[in-house]
């Protein structure tokens, strides 16, 4: 089952300045979606990440 948590915004722009820690790909003109690890790995959860406004998601991916 899939959960949704609301994460503190971060600056709008490119992400990964206010993330040093995850991986991510630009899926859209205004969306990243960033991961903890490789994306040959399994992943536990993903956050996407509204890069216009700053608004931050983290969906926690049931097993």
């Amino acid at each position: 089952m899939l959960h949704v948590e609301e994460m503190e915004p971060i600056r709008p722009g490119n992400p990964f300045l206010s993330d040093a820690f995850h991986m991510g790909t630009q899926i859209g003109a205004n969306v990243t979606v960033m991961y903890e690890r490789f994306q040959q790995e399994t992943h536990s959860y993903l956050i996407v990440v509204n890069t216009t406004t700053g608004e931050r998601a983290r969906i926690i991916l049931g097993k």
